[in-house]
């Protein structure tokens, strides 16, 4: 039997001589139990050579008669329990010494991965000896392999530390004929009585597949232990400056007391209260100047191990600077012990977060001892690390003609006002705008208006006094000692804030679609955040950070205005010099201020219930009646959605109408989803940048997936200097509204929309719903459920789309005379959002077309051709022809070009039929007044062209495989005019239905005149990102149930056909690619599944990538714990996994090749904005880019990029032999390290033709 030491070496410390007796301890309870009653001074601390002794057996037989008193047996039998001493060979000894060494320093973190291994291993005892024979069944050792490994790092001299453990899941001592079996024996005979051989196999297969799953089980479980550590400490952090904030320092020890008790594992402890902590702590009290609490911290640090850094010896210098005279001994020693640290006092100045006086203080006290000191903060790396931007690290030569910046901004002192008004607008959080729907208010919406405003004010009053009850309460239930509470959190704000807060969250639920609510969860998690958000704001004026900002920023405007320093500098550099120059301090981020999902949560949930439990409202407020009947406001209801019950919160439908009926004037918008005045902070790391005060995320993820953001995070700086780099030129180029197309729009939206140009009709136009009466029968009033049921559907649809709209307008009507700047960020992949979610130029065809560029530049020779030839590129008309042709085209209609211009809703409205209809318009407009201008070439134009890749997913495929006949489909090889992958597609799959209809295939015959580019464009498209067979066949039947002359009953099955006969032609015209795309697949399936772990690589401009695809449990309830625990311990989904890495590994290429176009742009001072794979510049501009992006598909594509991405997975996912241990048959860790390895074979294409294809992009 086995004995676990994890279990019970806090007891019995390790002595051999328990060794025997104690095997069976864990088969008795009762024995444990007694063993626990035995005085501490009777628990022996013997070496592991001491032999029994008496005493000791007198132990063993007292708890022996113990336990045999309290279990009784029902028939007598011989006691498994023997006090003699068993012998093990000298190399078993040997081993168990090293055992104990490891385990004893490690015991606490084993104790619970010991018990569930117990209790699986039961399990499996039981299962086993049920279908085995009892004469023939061996007993199967799941320990053999790790005490190999042991013996071998004993045998070959090397020293066993518990790094070893990553590799050994548990450790017993065995009987001791299974402990020689595990080591070499020679010359040794089988057993007369071993089992037949095949049958011998096949069990030890069983176990050893057993015993790998018990690795990666416990592997994950040490994972799950890790995380909870870490967040424990990330919440101890932000409590502790939480507490500070409101001058509460006695909860502070409480808490760091509670989690020292609660994790009495050094290890563990000093992973929770770490160095960090204990700055924190040094922090507070040394702007206290009590020099005798910091000394007490100090040593507290030293009697539990950790060492202090510089930021500590910082806090204790800062201390001494608090008091007159400063004690000039103490400094001496303290910095005396600095030396002894190896941490010179440079470091102090580089590495430390200074606030307010901190710096100055610290130097104060250096200049006491040495005079002479003076700090010298080096001017930062700003190269870049990739080779294939080497030739960026180099400065220019030459200064730029001109920039996309300069004359944008107003003088110096309207540029200061403009960032006084955008720091006013962020700190505030809220941008009231004036609705683009409000009118003349008539009777009734003047009276919906003055209900609602009492309604608000009575909300007002009932939320102070419910808020200060229950803070009252809450502060009541405070205990200091019971580890992290919200109530130090949420005393951070005053009670008005909080009331300005949910007034504006009621307005908000008030707004909401019908159809779509967020579960209580997000909207628990998004209150939380609005909370924080504020607090921060707080924490940053406190600190005077909003004035360095100011005075920062005031310099760095010089920037845009300067095109000498244009020429030298991107944004990043320009800042980093602008903080060296002024000689800043490091900054601080307040990254530790920052609150955890878990207590966001908390405090959402705690302002949610105050709502819900206090907010009411008159039922009856909308009707004349003398019995009012007060009702919540919001109310919670739960909804089925698949297998899981989901908790939402729904406003009153009476608020909800009386919201709608006031027609409200100005909406409000948080600060983050709306654009700002100045140009953004640029982004300087992964949590520095985008807005200039309100915090913004660098990578947008789901709500389940935070690994992707710890990912970055801890990359360095300097390794995703391109992509920061590429955020601040896109977010640095200036916009202004094209205030002709904007009024148009307005126009037509409240005049009611128009569904053909893609403005939404209000409500109101949508049918009203049939009413049931008593004399329907049960059949017509299922008819009238299903009616009434769609048309509610149809009405929120229509209410969402028209809300959008709304928003949109909005804004840019408010932004109709301004500059505006978008800021900028990613997704996990790498691709490019502007963080507004609205208004941005990422948006559908309306919103892009009314977005110009803020500065403007002369057509010169060839702009208004490229004018001419985007214009007829949006109307989706002459895809095949040439530019040549288009140009021309373009000349033969331009009556009706102008006629669109001049008359956009009263004459001919060619525009209309446009697949992009405002873009067209807008473009119409721009060639109507530069063609009517004395000067065309001088004609000043800000107006953006587009040049889209063709197909881009597949390009990029076909550059990978070099592939031949996939690069000439998909234009990356010359040709006069440009080749249509969709047509080509079409043809090889009609090439196939005319051989199968003339072999009597029936579905072949009726698909007979039905096969079009238009039916397999979609699937073509999508097949490259991943479509399933079952997708693509859902693609084409809704392509075949829009003909009208396909029978309706067969569009099943020619769906099935076709997407059959596509996915072959596609594999037949794309060789390489399917292989690649495979191989992506099977790397995927095989990490997902035998790893149990996501898929991972790193981009080639150094972005680091998780996919973020994991499985939810059964019956998973979303909560801050649930969330935190699926984070920790959530086994990656095999199927997302491996359907969503070929089209993400395609994403962040094309993502790496817009940055690097966007990058080369910038040095060539053009402008350039990004669409994904469209990119867009002033008509002047376009033969730069294009040029440029050539330059650096070929350049980027060049990289080794697939054996890159085998290299990088083989050494994060790969079993080394040991890992392995003895394999067994189709083991699937030997296949995963072979598919890793097994880099698909390349073709012959040169890259170079891209340089000479005009068609690639166009």
């Amino acid at each position: 039997m086995a004995l676990r030491f994890g279990c019970l070496l806090d007891h019995v410390h390790g002595s051999r001589a328990l060794r025997a007796p104690l095997r069976r301890l864990l088969e008795e309870k009762t024995l444990v139990r007694n063993l626990l009653k035995i005085p501490r001074s009777l628990r022996f601390k013997a070496t592991l050579s001491a032999p029994p002794s008496s005493a000791e057996t007198n132990l063993i037989v007292e708890i022996e008669k113990t336990a045999k008193k309290k279990n009784k047996p029902a028939t007598k039998k011989q006691s498994s329990f023997d006090t003699k001493r068993q012998t093990f060979p000298p190399e078993v000894d040997n081993i168990h010494r090293e055992i104990i060494k490891v385990l004893q320093n490690s015991r606490h973190q084993l104790k619970d991965k010991i018990r569930m291994l117990r209790e699986r291993e039961a399990a499996a005892a039981a299962t086993a000896k049920k279908s085995r024979s009892r004469k023939t069944a061996p007993r199967i050792n799941f320990n053999d392999h790790r005490l190999d490994i042991l013996a071998s790092h004993i045998h070959d001299g090397s020293h066993l530390h518990q790094d070893h453990l990553s590799n050994v899941s548990d450790f017993r001592i065995q009987a001791p004929s299974a402990l020689e079996s595990a080591l070499p024996v020679k010359n040794s005979a089988p057993k007369k009585d071993a089992p037949p051989k095949k049958e011998s196999k096949s069990v030890i297969n069983k176990a050893l597949k057993e015993e790998a799953r018990i690795v990666e089980q416990c592997q994950e479980d040490a994972t799950v232990r890790e995380m909870t550590i870490q967040q424990l400490n990330s919440s101890l952090k932000s409590y502790i400056l939480a507490c500070a904030h409101i001058d509460l320092v006695k909860p502070i020890f409480g808490a760091i007391a509670f989690y020292r008790e609660q994790y009495p594992s050094p290890v563990d402890r000093r992973k929770i209260v770490d160095v960090s902590v204990y700055n924190l702590l040094l922090n507070i009290f040394a702007k206290e100047g009590n020099m005798v609490t910091v000394k007490e911290i100090f040593q507290q640090m030293k009697s539990d191990g950790i060492r202090p850094n510089a930021q500590s010896f910082a806090s204790a210098l800062e201390t001494i600077a608090r008091h007159d005279p400063i004690d000039v001994k103490t400094a001496k020693r303290i910095i005396r012990q600095m030396q002894d640290e190896n941490i010179p006092l440079q470091d102090m100045f580089l590495q430390c977060r200074f606030v307010l006086d901190e710096r100055d203080c610290v130097l104060r006290v250096i200049h006491e001892i040495r005079p002479n000191f003076q700090p010298t903060i080096p001017f930062c790396d700003v190269s870049y690390q990739p080779t294939i931007l080497e030739s960026l690290n180099h400065r220019p030569s030459a200064v730029l003609k001109d920039t996309p910046y300069r004359g944008v901004l107003p003088n110096r002192d309207l540029s200061r006002q403009l960032l006084k008004d955008q720091m006013d607008r962020e700190m505030r959080g809220v941008l009231t705008v004036k609705s683009i729907d409000a009118v003349a208010p008539d009777a009734k919406t003047r009276l919906y208006r003055s209900k609602l405003d009492s309604l608000k004010q009575q909300w007002a009053k009932t939320l102070e006094m419910s808020l200060q009850r229950n803070m009252d309460a809450l502060k009541m239930q405070f205990r200091p000692k019971r580890g992290v509470h919200i109530y130090p959190y949420l005393a951070t704000l005053p009670i008005s804030d909080y009331v300005d807060i949910l007034v504006d969250e009621l307005i908000r639920l008030a707004q909401g679609s019908e159809g779509y609510t967020p579960s209580t969860f997000m909207l628990h998690a998004q209150l939380g955040r609005k909370v924080m958000d504020k607090y921060l704001l707080q924490c940053k004026k406190n600190y005077k950070l909003v004035d360095r900002l100011e005075k920062t920023y005031s310099e760095y405007l010089k920037y845009f205005e300067d095109k000498q320093v244009t020429s030298m500098y991107n944004c990043r550099q320009y800042w980093q010099k602008v903080e060296h120059d002024m000689k800043l301090p490091a900054r601080a981020d307040l990254g530790e201020h920052s609150w955890s999902k878990f207590i966001l949560v908390r405090i959402g949930k705690f302002l949610y219930d105050t709502i819900i439990n206090e907010i009411k409202m008159d039922s009856t407020m909308l009707r004349q009646v003398e019995m009012h009947q007060y009702v919540p406001a919001v109310y919670k209801v739960y909804r089925h959605y698949a297998d899981r019950l989901k908790e939402e919160v729904k406003p009153h439908p009476v608020l909800v109408k009386l919201y709608k009926g006031s027609r409200p004037e100005t909406l409000n918008f948080d600060t983050d989803m709306c654009p700002t005045c100045v140009p953004p902070h640029p982004w300087l790391t992964a949590k520095t940048g985008g807005y200039l005060l309100q915090k913004t995320v660098l990578t947008r993820l789901p709500e389940m997936s935070m690994k992707q953001g710890c990912v970055v995070d801890l990359v360095p700086s300097k390794q995703i200097f391109p992509i920061l780099d590429t955020l601040n030129q896109l977010g640095a180029s200036p916009w202004i509204v094209n205030k002709p197309v904007l009024d148009l729009i307005i126009q037509v939206f409240r005049n009611g929309g128009m569904e053909q140009v893609d403005i939404p009709l209000p409500v109101s136009q949508c049918p009203a719903l049939p009413k049931i009466t008593r004399d329907l029968s049960s059949e017509e009033k299922n008819v009238i459920y299903r009616q009434r049921f769609m048309l509610k559907k149809k009405r929120s649809e229509m209410f969402s789309l028209w809300c959008d709209a709304l928003y949109k307008l909005s804004i840019a009507n408010h932004f109709r005379d301004s500059v505006f700047w978008f800021p900028q960020n990613i997704d996990f992949r790498g691709r490019v959002y502007p963080v507004p979610p609205h208004f941005q130029h990422l948006g559908g065809d309306m919103a892009r077309s009314m977005l110009l560029f803020a500065k403007g530049m002369p057509l010169g020779d060839k702009g208004l051709d490229w004018l001419k030839i985007h214009l007829i590129n949006l109307t989706g008309l002459k895809k095949k022809s040439s530019l040549t042709d288009r140009l021309a085209w373009a000349n033969e209609i331009l009556d009706d070009i102008l006629d669109s211009a001049d008359n956009p809703l009263t004459g001919k409205q060619w525009w209309k039929e446009s697949d992009d209809p405002w873009q067209t318009l807008a473009c119409c407009m721009e060639i109507a007044n530069a063609s009517r201008s004395p000067n065309p070439a001088a004609y000043v134009s800000h107006f953006p062209v587009h040049q889209d890749g063709s197909c881009n997913g597949l390009q990029h495929y076909a550059a990978l495989g070099r592939d031949q006949k996939g690069a000439e489909a998909v234009n990356l090889y010359p040709f006069e005019t440009p080749q249509d992958v969709y047509s080509g597609v079409a043809g090889l799959v009609e090439k196939e239905r005319h051989q199968d209809a003339a072999a009597d295939v029936e579905i072949a015959k009726v698909l007979d005149g039905f096969v079009s580019r238009k039916v397999v464009k979609q699937t073509v498209m999508t097949i490259v990102y991943g479509v399933t067979r079952y997708g693509a066949r859902a693609q084409i039947q809704k392509q075949l149930a829009d003909i009208k002359a396909f029978p309706e009953h067969k569009s099943l099955p020619a769906a099935s056909y076709l997407a059959e006969k596509t996915f072959d032609s596609i594999k037949q015209m794309f060789t390489s690619a399917r292989q690649i795309q495979d191989w992506f697949v099977d790397c995927a399936k095989l990490i997902s599944s035998v790893r149990n772990k996501p898929v991972e690589w790193v981009t080639p401009l150094g972005l680091p990538v998780v996919q973020p695809y994991f499985k939810l449990p059964k019956n998973y309830a979303e909560s801050s714990r649930s969330v935190h625990l699926l984070q920790a311990n959530s086994k990656p989904n095999v199927m997302k996994q491996k359907n969503a890495f070929p089209p993400n590994f395609v994403h962040s290429l094309d993502s790496s090749h817009m940055m690097l176009t966007c990058l080369h742009a910038a040095r060539a001072g053009i402008s350039f904005a990004a669409v994904h794979d469209s990119y867009w510049t002033h008509p002047a501009n376009v033969d730069i880019m294009n040029k440029l992006t050539r330059e650096q598909f070929v350049a980027l594509h060049s990289l080794p990029i697939l054996d890159d991405l085998s290299e990088f997975l083989e050494k994060r996912f790969s079993y080394s032999p040991g890992d392995i241990g003895t394999p067994f048959p189709e083991d699937p860790r030997l296949r995963l390290n072979a598919v890793l390895k097994s880099v698909p074979t390349k073709g012959k294409f040169d890259l170079t033709s891209v340089l000479r294809s005009t068609y690639f992009f166009s």
